[in-house]
């Protein structure tokens, strides 16, 4: 065993012996939508006494919802097979709208060809909205996810946590 020689600190201390200072909730932001409300919210009464001068905590973030048309000669009120930027974000399954238009299209089938995996065909004029001519880099939301009862599940997609940490005077506030 090795003697140390002078007052122990966080540097002649075993990591090991060390307690993980991790906060027990996992934050879901979007930093770069809200940044004051977002360091406001982590600032506001959420201090405690550190035991570890490494402070750790989770952050995940909302799963992508917004994609864009791509076709430069855009899409006719009947076209049901569409391209858009970001395909992977697109599950059978879910109901997507076109805010321009104010048309919600529901998706049946991902990747119909098999050779593009933002292409995608869809069933226009989904509920009591009317089919509309949509132009190329027309944005898309998705709303949600609609299946028939006794249906299997939809594919599913997450976003996996990160930690973020930071540094503060071991015994103090956090």
């Amino acid at each position: 065993m090795a003697s140390v020689t002078g007052a122990r600190d966080t540097n002649t201390t075993l990591a090991a012996k060390l307690k993980i200072d991790m906060s027990e909730k996992i934050a879901l932001l979007q930093p770069s939508a809200n940044p004051l409300i977002t360091f406001l919210k982590k600032a506001k009464g959420n201090t405690e006494v550190a035991n570890n001068p490494k402070f750790s905590w989770l952050e995940d973030d909302l799963e992508a919802r917004w994609t864009a048309i791509n076709c430069v000669a855009g899409y006719a009120d009947s076209d049901v097979k569409m391209v858009v930027d970001d395909g992977t974000i697109i599950n059978v399954g879910q109901i997507i709208k076109v805010p321009r238009t104010g048309e919600c299209l529901r998706v049946t089938v991902v990747n119909p060809d098999s050779d593009n995996v933002n292409e995608f065909t869809c069933t226009r004029a989904f509920g009591t909205t009317a089919a509309a001519a949509i132009v190329d880099d027309d944005p898309i939301v998705i709303l949600g996810n609609v299946n028939e009862e006794g249906a299997t599940s939809p594919v599913i997609h997450s976003v996996s946590e990160t930690e973020v940490y930071n540094y503060t005077r071991f015994g103090c506030a956090a």
